[in-house]
């Protein structure tokens, strides 16, 4: 098969996608300093971990197995994997512990094999609705089958934007389901696929008390330009960022001052329904402290409002940044002072609605078991 090389020593070579993924156009991107770029580099990808140290896998040894409720369980080496047709997605992939506007999200072009696909070479039996995912430290996950025929698309991924995967983000293989969290069967340094009953699938998310529903992203956004406690000049100045909404895909970004109209905002071309999408929008600064806030829509819905911690089923709210506009800009202490004060608030605001969420869902008693799934 062709290849292309790996700009590493010591990587392996990269088959190349049956359908490749076109180069993003320039119309995807937006030049305004300060936007989060379109593609996450892998070194500034977001990184949670359960386990310490972080697991090293030796690809040579290593072997991928399908087992369970199949007619032909499957065992593949690294080789045999990439030899298999592959894909190429854009798309995001976010921590449920991020808040609102948190840095724990990226953007990639992920590369691998359908999950699908090996489930058909496997011969998955009419019993089954749900998989178990093993990883090389022990750590468990669940997927319902369910979920494929809603739009979620996962993932055997083996590399993201080019290279292959880094130990931190999973290597040799991960699974990728965009448009769910990262803790909810996105796991990382997989071995074993088992298809199974979902009554029989008890995982690490579970057993933390966490209950059983796909932890699914909806539509959010966050604001890059301007950062909160920013100081800004009156007249035209530009608010820009980027909007998700997996599987998809975000059709309308608005922004608000003070709790005015909802103002739209210019979207850039979409990569794909599974990726962010940069979007950006001019308006009319006055002198004083005001508070900026952005929503998304995507195709099934606004963005909610409810302000809600990221516990156990992703964080809620608009993203919002208070900024001060003044003809002279006030001093950088009193720039940290507004940051900090503002942090602080933020921080003790999500602290004290997981506590509430997390007493809700512990009244002493086991979890409920509801069909979904569970990782970190």
């Amino acid at each position: 098969a062709a290849a292309r090389s790996s700009s590493q020593r010591h990587q392996p070579v990269l088959p190349l996608p049956q359908q490749p993924l076109p180069t993003a156009s320039s119309g995807a991107t937006l030049d305004i300093p300060g936007i989060s770029p379109l593609f996450t580099a892998p070194e500034r990808f977001y990184v949670t971990d359960v386990t310490f140290p972080t697991p090293m896998v030796d690809r040579h040894r290593w072997t991928l197995t399908v087992v369970g409720l199949v007619d032909r369980p499957l065992s593949l080496t690294y080789d045999q994997l990439l030899a298999l047709p592959s894909v190429e997605i854009d798309a995001v992939l976010m921590c449920v512990h991020n808040p609102v506007g948190g840095p724990f999200i990226g953007n990639a072009r992920w590369q691998g094999v359908r999950l699908t696909d090996l489930l058909a070479s496997a011969g998955v039996s009419e019993s089954a609705d749900h998989t178990r995912l093993h990883s090389v430290d022990g750590f468990t996950a669940g997927f319902s089958l369910a979920l494929i025929e809603q739009g979620y698309e996962p993932l055997l991924a083996y590399a993201m934007n080019g290279v292959p995967l880094r130990r931190a983000h999973g290597a040799p293989l991960r699974l990728l389901v965009p448009g769910i969290h990262g803790y909810d069967s996105n796991i990382k340094w997989l071995q074993t696929i088992e298809v199974t009953r979902f009554e029989h699938a008890i995982d690490y998310a579970e057993r933390k008390g966490w209950p059983r529903v796909p932890s699914r992203m909806g539509p959010q956004c966050r604001i890059d330009v301007p950062v909160t406690s920013a100081s800004l000049l009156p007249g035209e100045q530009v608010a820009a960022g980027v909007a998700w909404s997996p599987p998809h895909g975000v059709v309308r970004v608005e922004l608000r001052v003070d709790g005015g109209a909802w103002q739209v905002c210019t979207l850039a071309d979409a990569l794909g329904p599974r990726a962010w999408r940069h979007w950006s929008v001019r308006w009319q600064a006055t002198s004083g402290r005001h508070i900026v806030e952005a929503r998304a829509w995507g195709r099934d819905g606004v963005q909610s409002e409810t302000i809600a911690a990221p516990y156990p089923g992703g964080a809620g709210g608009y993203h919002r940044v208070e900024i001060v506009v003044d003809e002279r800009h006030p001093p950088r202490t009193r720039q940290f002072v507004w940051w900090l004060a503002d942090h602080v608030r933020g921080r003790l605001q999500l602290a004290w609605l997981g506590l509430q969420a997390w007493r809700r869902d512990r009244p002493g008693a086991a979890p409920k078991r509801r069909s979904g799934t569970t990782n970190p």
